[in-house]
């Protein structure tokens, strides 16, 4: 008994899956020759004027310095708050610059003076060992 019922319910699961794919494949077809050429409409990119931030309105650090310190291989991505002339390093100053007035704080860089990793990562480790605030960010 419960070996018919299986057989049974097999076949009309089976009979119910071609019903539907028949049904969609007319559906398609209809909606092949039902289909009205659209215009080609070119694409227009628009770039906002200014990007938002989500932060909150009023956020204000009261002048907080915050502290980077940076490998030289870095240092010419302008840091330092001085324009460079390129392209990027343009935009690294102004998003600086930005940043800055928008949570009134004050963007230190100290730079390393060798490129080896790990002496930076030594005088790092000094600092956090040290439980000195003379540091906030690594780069």
């Amino acid at each position: 008994m419960k070996k018919h019922f299986i057989i049974i319910l097999a076949a009309l699961l089976l009979v119910q899956a071609t019903a539907c794919s028949q049904e969609q494949t007319q559906e398609s077809a209809i909606e092949e020759t039902t289909q009205v050429p659209e215009e080609s409409v070119p694409e227009v990119e628009t770039i906002p004027a200014e990007l938002v931030d989500e932060l909150p309105k009023g956020l204000d650090f009261n002048g907080e310095q915050i502290n980077f310190i940076i490998r030289p291989e870095f240092a010419h991505y302008d840091a330092d708050g001085i324009s460079a002339g390129g392209n990027i390093e343009d935009a690294v100053y102004n998003r600086n610059l930005a940043v800055e007035e928008r949570l009134n704080v004050d963007l230190n860089y100290i730079h390393t003076a060798n490129n080896d990793f790990t002496i930076m990562a030594q005088q790092v480790q000094n600092v956090v060992l040290a439980n000195s605030d003379e540091l906030d960010v690594v780069m």
